[in-house]
């Protein structure tokens, strides 16, 4: 009976092994969560839940850098002008400025709730760099605090309903912050103000919630995901929400990033991924992925040249994007979901 047992329980185990062929992640038995793919210069970041990983674009069969493990990382941002990454670490709730190449913390910022007037702590949303490098920007979804980028130190923070993303290309130091309720709202710290508000109607799906948001070099025009319709819309002209938005995609998408010359947007939707041409207003060719296996984080190279995405499957990959080819699977995670599917 022993032994018959003993076959059984082996047999089992067999089994498991065979249905759950994902790699043992540095929790041992808890599955890594790949969260957003990020690209900038030299590195491709991926925040998990287990920590920070970094892949080096120029050498993408090497082992990748895996710093915090254990630890939730949702958010990172590269500054443009120091070799240093900002990223949030969710379980100590600190901000930390760090040397991506050997992971060392250069500076450890603990939040503050109570000081920002918060009884309980709240998840980070989003973190960026403005486009000068003078500026860091870390998103609450009813704070925005402001640091001075090259101390570290606090300058302000912005008090509202519902922040959920922000970017920087407006003009040096103004940040354009999206919220849950379809506002766009104009930060300039130089004065520590809001200094322009812009509403909008709920995009073709219902859903008033801009999840991202891209501003086109040297434009006050803005791409937006709102709900899962891709929005273009200009800060300027369209004041108040009563000029049309203008749907580039109606519904179905996930994600979208723009390159850095302003031309290509990337959008990932069930089963493909779409390459489109903002000049012409044209879809430039589409890439499956398969219906079970759809993208849902994607990041251009700084040349625009090449595509990282992550699949929810756990796929991190790298696409050709002048014709769509896959280039390599450059890693395996357990699986992949936005922070906003848990």
């Amino acid at each position: 009976m022993k032994s018959r047992y003993g076959i059984a329980v082996i047999f089992g185990l067999i089994f498991l092994a065979s249905a759950f062929p994902y790699a043992v992640s540095a929790q041992d038995d808890i599955a890594t969560q790949a969260l957003e793919v990020r690209w900038t210069g030299q590195w491709i970041s991926v925040t998990s839940s287990d920590g920070l990983w970094l892949f080096d674009a120029e050498d993408l069969e090497a082992d990748p850098l895996h710093y915090f493990e254990s630890t939730r990382i949702v958010v990172a941002a590269v500054d443009p002008v120091r070799n240093r990454m900002a990223v949030y670490d969710e379980a100590a709730h600190n901000l930390l400025i760090i040397e991506p190449t050997t992971g060392d913390i250069i500076t450890e910022i603990p939040t503050d709730f109570a000081a920002l007037g918060l009884d309980e702590p709240e998840p980070a949303r989003d973190l960026r760099y403005s486009d000068d490098g003078k500026l860091l920007a870390l998103v609450f979804p009813s704070r925005i605090i402001i640091y001075d980028a090259a101390t570290s130190r606090e300058r302000i923070f912005y008090q509202n309903d519902l922040f959920i993303t922000i970017d920087s290309d407006v003009e040096p130091g103004t940040f354009v912050a999206g919220t849950g309720y379809g506002m766009f709202l104009i930060y300039t710290p130089e004065v520590d103000y809001g200094s322009g508000f812009f509403s909008t109607d709920a995009g073709p799906s219902g859903d008033e919630t801009i999840y991202r948001l891209e501003i086109l070099p040297a434009t006050s025009e803005v791409l937006y995901q709102q709900g899962n319709s891709l929005m273009r819309t200009d800060l300027e002209t369209d004041e108040a929400g009563f000029s049309p938005m203008i749907p580039l995609f109606d519904d179905g998408i996930f994600n979208f990033d723009l390159n850095n010359a302003g031309d290509t947007v990337a959008v990932t939707s069930w089963g493909k991924i779409i390459l489109y041409d903002l000049a012409a207003n044209a879809t430039r060719y589409e890439i499956s992925t398969g219906e079970d296996n759809s993208v849902f984080s994607l990041s251009f190279s700084d040349d625009g040249s090449q595509l990282a995405t992550l699949d929810w499957a756990g796929n991190l990959q790298i696409w050709d994007v002048a014709t769509g080819e896959l280039l390599t699977d450059v890693y395996k995670f357990d699986y992949g979901s936005s922070v906003w599917a848990g």
